[in-house]
């Protein structure tokens, strides 16, 4: 009971916190011209600002360092845990705003991208086991894919007002809803926290005046669904759920998406950094469904993937890794 107040806490900082700084990240998109303009491959018909990471990444931060100043024991997150998701989430949010208003070519991007992660992964933030099994030297490789996957999963799925939030926002919800049946004190705090903004944000996202995540809120979240679980369990010593499972049986949607992507974009013969409009969220406003219908769609599978998920862990049981 006391961790699930606790996360309500963090839930709650992070949502007033978000409320409170998407309008300033609003005006300084439009002062820093961090503007999303409309053309064939997009479904808004007017500039809008794109500098929602900016708010995403305060006020989850913010949330953050709050709760651990004065709510949480000093040990309850390993310092250079910490240190690999506040570094890569700022490189990205730079990377992003960067790309957001100078448009980097797809290819450069992507080796900003990997090194970033490895970046990271040298800090300490990696997976360092899996199935019980130490990685050794394999934990490199296997956790830069993860992070790199992850980050362009959310990034590419990015196509629709909410979509990518909204896909975060329940992924982040199930994750903290097996924190705390788990009693998962690091998981549940910081899917806490990020609960909050992202719900909040969605709120912008429907209003008349918009703001969209940008390259810079898609990457940032992208790589905090990919670095919340490893510093879970790098701060337990061994998850006692699968969580890297459940987080990627969580992804599906935006999964599904990219392996459709590159499969598409390889039988075509064209570059597979090459934009389209061959998306899954593309492919269902074609069929005739309204916008927000594809939106509420996506959302389903997702919520669906997710009670798979809670499914899968009730059969088995606990395990750890």
């Amino acid at each position: 009971m006391q961790l699930m107040l606790i996360s309500l806490l963090g839930f709650i900082i992070g949502l007033i916190l978000c409320f409170c700084l998407v309008p300033l990240a609003r005006r300084i998109g439009f002062r820093m011209n961090i503007v999303d303009l409309p053309n064939y491959r997009k479904i808004h018909t007017d500039p809008t600002p794109c500098s929602g990471g900016l708010a995403i990444y305060f006020a989850f931060f913010l949330s953050l360092g709050i709760m651990y100043l004065f709510f949480l024991p000093k040990d309850i997150f390993r310092l250079k845990d910490i240190m690999g998701i506040f570094v890569g989430s700022t490189l990205l949010l730079g990377l992003g705003i960067y790309d957001d208003t100078r448009q980097l070519r797809a290819r450069v991007k992507f080796i900003w991208q990997v090194a970033i992660a490895i970046i990271v992964i040298s800090l300490g933030l990696k997976i360092n086991t899996l199935f019980s099994l130490p990685l050794g030297w394999l934990a490199i490789p296997i956790s830069l894919f993860w992070f790199i996957g992850f980050i362009n999963t959310i990034n590419l799925i990015d196509g629709l007002d909410g979509l990518a939030s909204g896909i975060v926002f329940i992924i982040s919800l199930t994750l903290l809803g097996f924190a705390l049946f788990f009693n998962d004190a690091p998981l549940s705090i910081l899917t806490g926290c990020l609960c909050g903004t992202t719900l909040i944000f969605l709120y912008f996202n429907f209003r008349k005046e918009k703001i969209f995540l940008g390259d810079n809120g898609s990457m940032l979240l992208g790589f905090l669904i990919a670095g919340i679980p490893i510093l879970s369990v790098n701060t337990l010593k061994g998850a006692i759920f699968d969580i890297y499972a459940i987080t990627f049986l969580c992804a599906g949607v935006p999964i599904l998406d990219v392996v459709l992507a590159i499969i598409r974009r390889v039988k075509n013969k064209v570059p597979i950094f090459k934009a389209d409009q061959g998306h899954i969220h593309h492919r269902l406003l074609d069929k005739g469904i309204d916008h927000r219908q594809v939106v509420v769609i996506l959302y389903a599978i997702t919520l669906i993937l997710g009670g798979l998920a809670v499914g899968i862990v009730w059969m088995q049981g606990k395990f750890s890794y």
